[in-house]
Order: C-alpha cells, then structure tokens, then sequence
C-alpha cells in the first residue's frame, strides 16, 4: 500500500510542461528587451562618432585653408553606400583644394570620411540649412553628387544664394532609417552648426 502511494507521487524538484514553458517565454522576452536596448546603444555610439568625424573634417578644411592661404573646398556627397541598392544618400565628406583657374578640378586632400553605417546627413531643410537650400552639383564622377562649401584663407565661408550670413549654417546627422522623417519623430541625432565668418563648428546633442 505504501509503495503505490509513492509511486503516485509527483517526482520532488520536477517542472510540469506549462512552467518550462512559462520559463521560456520569460527568458525571451528578457532577451528581447536586452537586444532592443543594445541596438539603441550601438545607435547612439555610431551618432556620437559621426558627430565628431564631420566636426574633425570642417576643422581639417578651415586649418588647412588658413595654412596655405588659400580658399579649400569642403564636399558633403551624395552617393549609394557601398554595395547596398537604394536611393543615395550623404554620407561622405572630402575636403581638397580649388583650381584658381577656375577649370574645374579639384585635388583631393587626404581621405574620404565616410560617416558609420546606418547614420547620414539629412537633406530636410528644417534639419540641414546647407543640404536643404543648395543644389547637388553633379561631379566628374558619375557615381555622386556633392554639396560644396568654399573656406577661404581668412577662415569665412563663401557666401552662397540661400544662405544667410547672420545666421549659423547647419546639417544634422540622422540614423538612415529616419530620413525624411521630421524631427518630432527623430529622438537620436546629432547637428554641427558652422559660423559662416569664422568657419568654426560646434556640435550639439539631444
């Protein structure tokens, strides 16, 4: 008698199929949440970087510009990223030099930054004042277009139709996913401010 009672009994330690399954689903829900919060801080690091290379750039092109005496052209292009199909979009900056001549070449001056994956420049105008009131020129190479900004020697941006003098110039980096979005709907991005006098940038941070 007292052995089929224990054999009856229920194995001590042991999970029923409904509680590993409850185990389960709230395992992968943490790991879910984990993932998520993950992503937004790779996101945000990838921000911050590109806040800084076009900051290091713009400073690149004013000190060099100040160094020669002569009026250095900034790049801010517009092309597909990489290998990946889809509308192109900025992501890269180069600065170089001008012919004086006027004939149109321009001699590159160190390497091409190209901003991290899955973050670049915003065309809207309420969030680039510079992308989002100048035209594209279209380069000697077919693959890109580019926005130009002229620093001369004495460190002042060369005025252009479009962009006021007393007021800062700006573009503001967005994740890639968010273009064309307005800025209500962007909660992680990062804008350089130029003074258009003194050509010096400053970046800001949400």
């Amino acid at each position: 008698m007292d052995s089929e009672q224990k054999n009856k009994r229920r194995p001590a330690g042991g999970f029923s199929l409904l509680e590993l399954l409850v185990v389960i689903a709230v395992v992968l829900i943490l790991v879910s949440m984990a993932s998520l919060g993950m992503n937004q801080i790779l996101q945000s690091v990838r921000m911050e970087q590109a806040g800084r290379m076009i900051l290091e750039e713009i400073q690149v092109a004013r000190q060099l510009a100040a160094s020669r005496n002569l009026s250095v052209e900034l790049r801010v292009i517009e092309m597909p990223r990489g290998n990946v199909p889809g509308a192109p979009v900025f992501w890269c900056l180069q600065s170089g030099m001008r012919d004086m001549a006027n004939t149109g070449n321009f001699t590159t001056v160190g390497r091409m930054v190209q901003l991290p994956v899955g973050v670049a420049l915003s065309p809207e105008p309420g969030l680039s004042s510079i992308l989002g009131s100048l035209t594209p020129l279209i380069s000697t190479n077919p693959a890109y277009r580019y926005i130009a900004l002229v620093i001369r020697s004495t460190g002042a941006l060369e005025p252009v139709n479009g962009l006021p003098l007393n007021q800062p110039w700006f573009m503001t980096a967005v994740p890639e996913n968010k273009l064309g979005a307005p800025l209500a709907d962007i909660s992680d991005f990062v804008t350089v401010q130029i003074d258009p006098w003194t050509a010096r940038a400053t970046l800001y941070r949400p």
